[in-house]
């Protein structure tokens, strides 16, 4: 179970990104954030694994409460939590394998990660990751290559290759086509149902979000306005949403 409480913050010390959010994820829900651009998406998925610390409240992923982690104890925490960003955060240079063995270094040691040395059972679990997402075929490709659907592609591998609980994306089809986008949001899916990852995800699509989200939470200013089921949605929270 992934959970916020009375989650606060401020930027700047001027600047509340966040005004008392509080959200309980049930292990295996698929939930959409969406919300108008400044509403608070990016802060509030970033606060789950604390890439932005809090100015107040508490996070906890099954019981654990990641405030009080920090260093070593945070990083094993944090490699049960995928995150896939817009911008995919793939090394260019590198190849497709390369970029997805990223997603095993949470369990090497320093000396490991420093000079990527990784087992057999690392390469396995990479290639099946990239089977998985279609891409087997691009393995010694540089990512630069690719387009950027595929890249999108990538980064879920890299994610699954950590073998998360969690998977927090965001906006990870704001850049691409409406049927990459749904391609993309498939494996999502994929990963939600077969593999029971838990998927916390922000869109700026309010379709795809109805489409493939169970539950819905809608921000405006910092706050939540909605937190319910996709088919629960109305035009009233919408206008209310992005008025």
């Amino acid at each position: 179970m992934l959970k916020a409480e009375n989650l606060q913050v401020i930027y700047d010390n001027k600047t509340l990104a966040l005004d008392d959010v509080s959200l309980t994820v049930a292990p295996g829900e698929f939930v959409g954030i969406i919300g108008s651009s400044g509403s608070g998406k990016s802060t509030l998925l970033k606060c789950m694994n604390l890439l932005v610390r809090p100015t107040r409240g508490t996070v906890y992923l099954d019981e654990r409460d990641l405030m009080t982690l920090n260093g070593q104890s945070l990083r094993k925490v944090r490699r049960e939590m995928g995150f896939i960003f817009q911008d995919y955060n793939l090394i260019d240079r590198s190849t497709v394998i390369d970029n997805v063995l990223i997603g095993r270094l949470s369990y090497k040691t320093s000396l490991q990660s420093l000079f990527r040395i990784f087992s057999q059972e690392d390469y396995a679990r990479a290639k099946k990751a990239l089977s998985y997402v279609a891409l087997e075929e691009k393995m010694y490709e540089r990512a630069d290559r690719l387009s950027g659907g595929q890249k999108q592609r990538v980064a879920i591998a890299k994610t699954l290759c950590q073998r998360p609980k969690v998977i927090l994306a965001d906006e990870p089809v704001a850049s691409l086509d409406q049927a990459t986008a749904h391609l993309i949001m498939e494996y999502f899916r994929r990963a939600n149902i077969k593999k029971n990852i838990t998927i916390l995800i922000n869109l700026h699509d309010v379709a795809l979000a109805k489409a493939y989200c169970s539950r819905i939470v809608g921000l405006k200013k910092g706050k939540v306005v909605y937190d319910g089921k996709a088919g629960d949605l109305t035009d009233d929270v919408l206008k209310r949403l992005y008025e």
